[in-house]
């Protein structure tokens, strides 16, 4: 899709818009939000990301890499432990192909780990539930790490720092990397391959995630954003290798914001897994947490560590995620704050629907039945090309319900995502696909 830019020469800040999609009123309100964050709570540098469904991607940045030089959308940075979302989509998409099962525990795959306890199963790890101790609470580890920056490190060395369990597998939640270390392990003994391959093969490479890298398992291509430890010390010449090689599964993925909120997107819309696969995950916090902001459901992950900070988020009701990285870590409430409010400055100013039919491509008709329409009918649609996105909208233009098409039919129960009745009306269906997009506006009868 072509790309244009809109530079503001406001706090050196940069915004890209989707051309013929995302609503310019809506870019410049996101980019003046993001610059108005990046004075206030301090960053350095910060970038961000909104994907709206059917209505395209925002992508803005504000503030510096270093020096007088930019921070721009299109700079890589650490996204720490998001980087566990990413390996429980992995782990899922595993399961459903019948190589790994939730229920597998550590014993199936893996010789005795001095304070793993062979029972804990790979959804108490996904889950942090497995009660492993938090490794990085260790400090033999950081000062081992800091001795040799260029060291290359295995999961094993890391996890020989353990101490003893802080609670029985499944009896606590505690949070530690080292969790996703083991499930790392587990995925290249049950796949018989690398991490990072199986990462491309089923994660990145499918979902065209081109700017997202495993250091320093591959190289992290220019353009890499200065990272700034404890917000003064310039990390951006250190060997990368030890410090991210200790966080491998857990924690050791560079992205863009842009990248990162995609893959949110099209996870939790059902385009990498199954929605079984997806409600798995919600059920049980796996690799992700819930919040609740404006009395919707959002679920996010947080990652943080030298030198840079992130978060992402995805809003259950819209299918909005929203994605922000900055190069020196304010702290996570800042990190919060700014995710919060760029959603709901999104929500707030979503884009009006057109209730007329408007295709990128109009060289295939397409047929939308029935209509008018009751609840509990199929809805059809032919002359697109699946997979396919379809949301249902009303006529202002706020999103009611969602769905992941592989087939030319669907049946609506004359319901919104929560489960509520809609009333009798003229509503918009959107669908949208690689190749085409496209309003259909029906008449629904209760």
């Amino acid at each position: 899709m072509k790309r244009f830019h809109i530079l503001l020469m406001i706090f050196c800040s940069w915004a890209v818009l989707t051309a013929q999609i995302f609503d310019p009123s809506l870019s410049v309100k996101l980019q003046s939000t993001l610059d108005s964050l990046q004075q206030s709570l301090g960053y350095r540098g910060i970038s961000a990301s909104v994907i709206i469904p059917g209505h395209g991607t925002w992508e803005g940045s504000s503030g510096f890499s270093y020096d007088i030089v930019a921070l721009q959308t299109d700079m890589r940075l650490a996204i720490y432990s998001i980087t566990k979302t990413f390996t429980t989509g992995l782990a899922m998409k595993l399961v459903e192909l019948g190589k790994l099962s939730l229920n597998d525990p550590v014993k199936k795959w893996l010789a005795p780990i001095q304070y793993v306890d062979p029972n804990i199963t790979l959804k108490q790890l996904l889950s942090h539930r497995s009660g492993l101790y938090e490794v990085w609470n260790n400090p033999a580890l950081g000062d081992s790490i800091q001795a040799d920056l260029a060291k290359i490190w295995s999961p094993l060395e890391v996890l020989s720092f353990l101490q003893p369990p802080v609670c029985s597998p499944g009896s606590c939640f505690n949070y530690t990397t080292g969790n996703f270390l083991v499930v790392g392990m587990i995925i290249e003994k049950a796949t018989g391959d690398q991490y990072l391959n199986q990462l491309r093969q089923y994660i990145l490479d499918p979902l065209g995630l081109s700017e997202t890298f495993l250091s320093p398992d591959e190289a992290v291509p220019e353009p890499i954003a200065h990272g700034w430890k404890g917000g003064t010390v310039d990390i951006y010449n250190d060997p990368r290798e030890a410090r991210w090689s200790t966080i491998w599964a857990g924690g050791a993925l560079f992205s863009t914001a842009e990248n990162t909120a995609r893959y949110y997107q099209k996870l939790f819309s059902g385009q990498l897994v199954s929605q079984n696969s997806v409600s798995q995950m919600q059920n049980n916090e796996l690799g992700i947490f819930q919040y609740s902001w404006f009395g919707q459901t959002v679920w996010a992950h947080i990652g943080a560590g030298a030198g840079y900070r992130a978060m992402v988020s995805y809003d259950e009701a819209t299918g909005i995620a929203t994605a922000n990285l900055s190069n020196n870590p304010v702290n996570n409430q800042a990190l919060e704050d700014v995710n919060k409010t760029l959603l709901k400055v999104t929500l707030d100013n979503l884009p009006p629907v057109e209730t007329k039919t408007t295709l990128i491509r109009q060289d295939q008709p397409i047929l939308f039945s029935p209509n008018p329409i009751t609840k509990g009918v199929s809805l059809k649609l032919e002359g697109i090309e699946f997979p396919a996105g379809l949301i249902l909208l009303n006529i202002h233009g706020k999103i009611l319900r969602r769905w992941h098409l592989n087939e030319n039919s669907v049946r609506w129960d004359g319901q919104d995502q929560k489960g509520h009745s809609l009333a009798s009306g003229i509503y918009v269906f959107k669908y949208f696909s690689d190749v085409k997009n496209g309003y259909k506006t029906i008449v629904f009868n209760q």
